[in-house]
């Protein structure tokens, strides 16, 4: 029997990778996306489901809705300057619980040459994501 469930667990697929940021800093930034969740999903075209677990549990996958859903909410979060682009430091800190202005600086430097603005959006999220992450379970694509 317990030959037969390993199997099964071993033959599920997931591709995404799981970070385990602090729960009370995911329930804060949770709150703070709701009020766009419903346009940003429409939007964006993403899952609710994945749009919603990539915050809540910090499971995300390198989706194309997904990177244009954290566009949404960035930008309706007045987190990325409208005239160039960049993404503003301060508020970053100001509106997600666990950044810091050095985290903030490290991520938006790492990413400001991203020709895309959702690619952008997507990378810096995730690098946040790792600089508060306690661990990383890495979910094997088969």
């Amino acid at each position: 029997m317990f030959k037969i469930v390993l199997v099964l667990v071993s033959a599920l697929t997931v591709n995404a990778v799981v970070q385990v940021v602090p729960q009370s800093t995911r329930v804060q930034w949770v709150e703070t996306f709701t009020p766009l969740f419903s346009k940003c999903v429409a939007y964006s075209k993403v899952d609710s489901i994945l749009a919603y677990k990539s915050v809540s549990e910090t499971l995300y996958s390198n989706n194309d809705n997904l990177k244009v859903y954290f566009k949404c909410v960035f930008e309706g979060l007045n987190m990325i300057d409208a005239g160039t682009g960049n993404f503003l430091e301060k508020e970053l800190c100001r509106q997600l619980k666990g950044v810091t202005p050095e985290i903030a600086k490290k991520c938006v430097e790492l990413y400001k040459h991203d020709r895309d603005i959702a690619d952008r959006a997507f990378n810096l999220y995730r690098c946040i994501v790792q600089c508060l992450a306690k661990s990383t379970i890495d979910v094997k694509d088969h």
